[in-house]
């Protein structure tokens, strides 16, 4: 019955009196509001046979091959000591 009129005195009052129970449960429905996001797969370069354009370097018109490609994204990129168009393309 006191916790009732507790509860009803914060409603009048405008803000609730929370207990540390309340706290937690609001944030199982938080957490519950919140859509599911599966882990995004990791970028990687992987070698390959062939030896295209880096699609980072073309874009400022540059001509340089690589045989560098990003697994996930299918693009071709340079990863040098010069020149890292890998983590240029994916910032």
């Amino acid at each position: 019955m006191r916790f009732i009129r507790k509860l009803n005195l914060a409603l009048l009052l405008g803000h609730p009196l929370q207990t540390g129970r309340e706290v937690f449960q609001q944030d199982l429905f938080e957490a519950a509001r919140t859509p599911y996001q599966p882990p995004r797969p990791e970028h990687k370069l992987v070698k390959m046979a062939k030896w295209k354009r880096c699609a980072e370097c073309a874009k400022d018109k540059i001509e340089n091959r690589t045989d560098n490609m990003c697994e996930i994204c299918q693009v071709y990129l340079c990863y040098t000591t010069s020149r890292n168009c890998f983590e240029k393309y994916h910032t």
